[in-house]
């Protein structure tokens, strides 16, 4: 079998389609099947069209809908090949309901043979729209592979061991920080001294010169543009709390499920995809408003016993949760009935 993989990142970029197409592609070769791995900008060229046409994919898989399966439908439409389309968060969330890009989502959608996605949520809220996608559907959560480079992030920055980081990985983009309360980590860092960490290149420049301009003068934040994925569980080792202050995410974010296999205490916005893997008070902490952060964030940093209690938590539930080698043979699976699909349609 051989999968043509289209994808807006990829390493050595970072970000929640690179970390997942690339432990995709570690685990499809596992398994004895071929791929080559295209941005959607690189498909602009007709020398690489030439190179995927030339590759003969068995069909065509493309993370987030709008962003790759635009040039993934043309593309199987000339190759008479499947397209599968794994679906973000962006395109059930906020590309489903704009009136610019709903229809192209739609058709696009519409053209796919199978659709994936990361949790049960993510289904009824596209089947909601559009029913008729229901019997297409499949869910594959995502899972976690990560490598040991050591990377003494500590050190790095210059900050000593009994201070408390708390660390958000993520793109900086409105969508990331629509739940960020920096007024409540000023607080924090008054009382108690924390430190704050942000590592993720910028995805919305209108919205970075604004967030920028609101941290600079601090030298208590850091902002580290890219960590490389290899590096990211010495990082999370380092620190003491992991963020997520998402506005949405696509059923369950890598980074999240990240920092519990490390065993680290996650904070996160109240959203569908964080409330789908987080029971509060046990294996995470959820906040709905800037009040109950700062309270929740405060209690994390005093609390010792509390960090290691739900960090110990969370790093069981995922490790009996979370397998990477059913979200693997979930992939196979649904490449399999495809082109089965394809096969009696001939």
């Amino acid at each position: 079998m051989k999968i043509a993989i289209i994808t807006p990142s990829y390493p050595p970029s970072v970000g929640g389609n690179a970390t997942t197409a690339s432990r995709l592609v570690e685990g499809l070769k596992s398994k004895g099947v071929k791929t080559k791995v295209f941005l959607p900008e690189q498909l602009k060229n007709g020398e690489n069209i030439r190179k995927l046409e030339k590759f003969k994919p068995d069909l065509v898989h493309g993370f987030h809908a709008y962003k790759s399966g635009v040039i993934g439908s043309e593309v199987c439409r000339k190759l008479y090949v499947p397209l599968i389309i794994t679906i973000t968060g962006t395109d059930a969330n906020i590309n489903l309901f704009q009136d610019d890009k709903r229809d192209k989502l739609k058709e696009i959608l519409s053209f796919a043979k199978k659709i994936v996605v990361f949790h049960k949520t993510m289904k009824e809220k596209i089947t909601k729209e559009i029913p008729y996608l229901r019997s297409k559907i499949k869910t594959i959560k995502q899972t976690v592979k990560l490598r040991h480079k050591h990377c003494e992030i500590r050190k790095k920055l210059g900050i000593a061991q009994k201070d408390a980081i708390f660390f958000l990985p993520a793109a900086i983009r409105q969508i990331k920080y629509g739940n960020f309360y920096f007024e409540e980590f000023l607080k924090l860092n008054k009382k108690y001294g924390i430190k704050l960490i942000l590592a993720g290149p910028v995805l919305d420049e209108e919205f970075a010169k604004g967030f920028f301009n609101k941290i600079k003068n601090h030298d208590w934040v850091y902002y580290i543009p890219k960590i490389p994925h290899d590096e990211i569980k010495c990082v999370f080792e380092d620190i003491d709390v992991s963020l997520n202050t998402s506005v949405t995410e696509g059923g369950m974010a890598n980074a999240v499920l990240e920092a519990m296999s490390v065993g680290k205490p996650v904070l996160a916005s109240a959203i569908e995809g964080n409330k789908s893997i987080i029971k509060n008070g046990f294996n995470g902490l959820i906040f709905e408003n800037g009040e109950e952060f700062c309270k929740k964030a405060e209690k994390l940093t005093l609390d010792k016993k509390l960090r290691e209690k739900i960090g110990k938590n969370a790093k069981i539930f995922i490790k009996k949760n979370f397998h990477y080698r059913d979200e693997i043979n979930g992939y196979v699976n649904v490449y399999r009935e495809a082109l089965e699909q394809i096969k009696l349609f001939i």
